[in-house]
């Protein structure tokens, strides 16, 4: 299945077919996504170029009680699969999550307390297919809008930690749903999962080797493992892989920088789980370790230093190589943030009320899919 590129093409392909309830109401949802996509960073009035009955339908939309930020995803998420499934390379699951506050938060009800000094927003917890040999951006496989109680996205979530693995399932559900047995299996074979510093969970990594996910996750904490040494100490024992090498990393000003840097592994490491009783009933998971640090460092900069846990299979340097670019391609997904919010304008929408804008935030991001994929 073929990106969609002109405008029309995109929205028919993206968010034709919905099963909203109502046909009209089915083929609106073309004419919102046309409307959107067409003029990403414009208002709506501007973008509805004086058209005042298209610009009352798009309105009425997203009020419509049978709209949601899922049943709105239906067609996206099935042509996700599909492109991924067309695919014969490894893909990865990348997943991120990002904090929107709205230009009305204060009309808002049940919004999510984002912090001292902050206003209260939403946060988006959401996974992207990547195709791991072109980078080619696939599409979105799950978005979840989190507000102020956890339970509102699903009632089986106890904590924000958990939306990790539920997007991860949710995709993996997918698959199953539109593939059959034997392409569905298949295609879970090719699939890692690749998550930053916020998804080092142990819940999480014990999940996804019971569902059978592959995973590249950089560490965030110091863990202990079998043999009561924790990472931090099992990384002097490391064993070097390859000689040092240059990278393009992003940097914090949006930027890029080239950083000379060299890599080692552990094999076999048995992480044991954090002594707490929610961990009470899981086992040590069994991983390797990728460690990437920077030579040379230049001055004012914060070097690089990846400890990257992962199930994938590292027994030669190209093994190594391939787990370093997998981690790398995770900033893809920062690009998609940086579309809805900058290049769609999803905070400067004038909504006032979560129903009516959870929809909408649905479709900003696979508008912002699309931008980044043309």
């Amino acid at each position: 299945m073929l990106m969609p590129l002109s405008n029309s093409n995109f929205a028919e392909n993206e968010f034709g077919n919905l099963n909203l309830g109502d046909v009209r109401l089915n083929s609106r949802a073309i004419a919102v996504a046309m409307l959107i996509n067409g003029s990403p960073q414009s208002s709506f009035p501007d973008a509805a170029n004086g058209r005042k009955s298209e610009l009352k339908g798009f309105y009425r939309f997203f009020q419509n009680d049978q709209t949601n930020d899922q049943n709105v995803l239906e067609t996206h998420y099935r042509n996700t699969i599909l492109r991924v499934a067309e695919c014969n390379d490894d893909i990865l699951l990348v997943s991120d999550s990002i904090f929107i506050v709205p230009a009305k938060y204060s009309m808002f009800e049940n919004l999510k307390d984002l912090g001292k000094g902050k206003n209260n927003g939403l946060r988006i917890h959401y996974m992207i297919a990547v195709n791991a040999r072109t980078h080619d951006i696939l599409g979105i496989t799950d978005l979840r809008i989190i507000d102020e109680d956890i339970k509102h996205t699903d009632i089986s979530l106890e904590d924000e930690s958990d939306n990790w693995f539920f997007v991860a399932n949710q995709t993996f559900n997918k698959i199953d749903q539109y593939l059959s047995k034997e392409e569905a299996d298949k295609l879970k074979k090719r699939c890692i999962f690749v998550g930053d510093r916020e998804s080092d969970d142990f819940s999480l990594l014990f999940n996804l080797k019971n569902i059978g996910l592959k995973f590249i996750i950089r560490s965030q904490y110091n863990r202990t493992t079998d043999s009561d040494k924790t990472l931090d100490q099992l990384e002097k024992n490391s064993i070097k892989y390859g000689d040092h090498y240059d990278i393009e990393v992003s940097i914090t000003n949006g930027g890029k920088r080239t950083a000379t840097v060299e890599q080692s592994v552990l094999i076999d490491i048995q992480v044991c789980p954090p002594k707490k009783k929610e961990y009470s009933k899981m086992e040590p998971v069994s991983i390797n370790i990728v460690l990437v640090k920077e030579l040379n460092v230049p001055k004012n900069t914060d070097p690089i230093h990846w400890r990257l846990l992962t199930d994938v299979v590292i027994d030669k340097k190209s093994h190594c190589n391939f787990v370093v670019i997998c981690y790398k391609t995770r900033w893809t997904i920062e690009e998609i943030n940086k579309g809805a919010k900058t290049g769609c304008k999803i905070e400067s929408r004038q909504f006032t009320c979560c129903e009516h804008i959870y929809p909408l935030i649905s479709m900003i991001f696979v508008v912002a899919w699309r931008i980044l994929s043309i």
